[in-house]
């Protein structure tokens, strides 16, 4: 195969999977610097696109650009992008690997756009340059004037949040009653002194409040130790210092733990195994997200079945890519009931509060 054949499918490679939706190609000398060739053999790449009708010349002659008005179905195929933040996370994975399966199904393909903080102009572009974006906010509030721009937006919306007191369709399961849900689990074994830990950055402060009422009403002991970790900080190792520091202080009391995520349950667990408390006999730690690493941790840890979002995150996709403007039904898509993964991290209650 000729060198520029190569080239020209590279570039419409990039094309189809939306990589210049909000930039600008490439010029025939940058492309050629890119791939190390010539820039006559750029130009004939380009050429070969040019033909096909997938890009043009401006009206100057010298700047290429997306034909959209001959432009191939291909070419115009990527309409959905999946806006996370830009740091590595087994939730932002979730989503991703859950929305490429569903775009083969809706016949689309998923660009994923990376932003770094809530006024990172990448998030307007995508907005303006995607028939959809599937949104996971970070973990900073947002900002009034992007709510607003987000709730004049009709392709949006938000996933593992709630955004429908603006009008976003949001997926996500309701993490106020999945603390609920943990806690009646502990207490069902016999709990009357359970912790709440959080180590990730703060999102939801009403789930706080529920659970202070959650306690008065069934009686129960407990604190709730919420220290975040600054955005893009180290969640687990954050909740292995404080677990260690409260086991030191003598300030951990609990007989159970509920950790706001694994990676949290991962840090608090290794802190109590170095101060000689065995999980799931001296102290019950358990995770409100589901995922297999628990399952396969040493000891498995109690957390929530794995909830398949395809079928929810399908029919939100297949109504982004149809245009047909208002969303019909419920804004918020709650799927289905979550059920506990019972490990081996969470027993009866031990007849006095553990402490080595």
């Amino acid at each position: 195969m000729a060198k520029y054949t190569e080239l020209a499918a590279m570039l419409e490679s990039r094309i189809k999977r939306g990589d210049y939706l909000f930039r600008e190609l490439p010029t025939e000398q940058r492309f050629a610097d890119e791939t190390e060739s010539s820039r006559m053999t750029a130009r004939r790449a380009m050429a070969v696109l040019i033909d096909k009708g997938v890009i043009e010349r401006k009206p100057n002659g010298r700047r290429l650009r997306l034909n959209t008005g001959r432009s191939s179905s291909s070419a115009r195929k990527v309409s959905v992008a999946l806006l996370t933040p830009a740091f590595a996370s087994s939730q932002y994975d979730k989503w991703l690997a859950a929305a490429k399966r569903v775009a083969v199904s809706c016949g689309i393909s998923i660009q994923s756009v990376l932003y770094v903080h809530w006024n990172d102009a990448v998030i307007m572009q995508a907005l303006k340059s995607f028939k959809g974006v599937l949104l996971v906010p970070h973990s900073e509030p947002i900002p009034q004037t992007l709510l607003n721009h987000f709730a004049t937006a009709k392709n949006l919306i938000a996933l593992d949040d709630d955004l429908t007191r603006i009008g976003v369709p949001s997926i996500g399961a309701d993490a106020a009653d999945s603390i609920m849900k943990m806690a009646g689990h502990l207490y069902e074994l016999g709990h009357r002194r359970i912790d709440l830990l959080n180590t990730q950055p703060p999102r939801r402060t009403e789930d706080l409040v529920h659970w202070t009422q959650w306690k008065r009403t069934y009686k129960v002991e407990g604190n709730v130790v919420d220290e975040p970790v600054e955005p893009y900080g180290d969640s687990m190792d954050k909740a292995y210092t404080v677990v260690k520091r409260m086991l030191s202080d003598g300030q951990f009391k609990a007989t159970a733990l509920i950790c706001v995520t694994d990676p949290t349950a991962a840090g608090a667990v290794r802190a109590l195994y170095e101060s000689g408390l065995v999980v799931g006999r001296d102290v019950s730690v358990c995770a409100l997200e589901g995922n297999q690493v628990a399952r396969h941790a040493t000891p498995s840890r109690t957390s929530f079945e794995v909830v398949p979002v395809d079928p929810y995150l399908e029919l939100c996709m297949r109504w982004l890519i149809s245009g047909t403007g208002s969303w019909e039904g419920r804004l918020k898509i709650q799927p289905g009931e979550l059920k506990i993964f019972q490990g081996e991290s969470t027993r009866p209650a031990p007849s006095v509060p553990a402490q080595k």
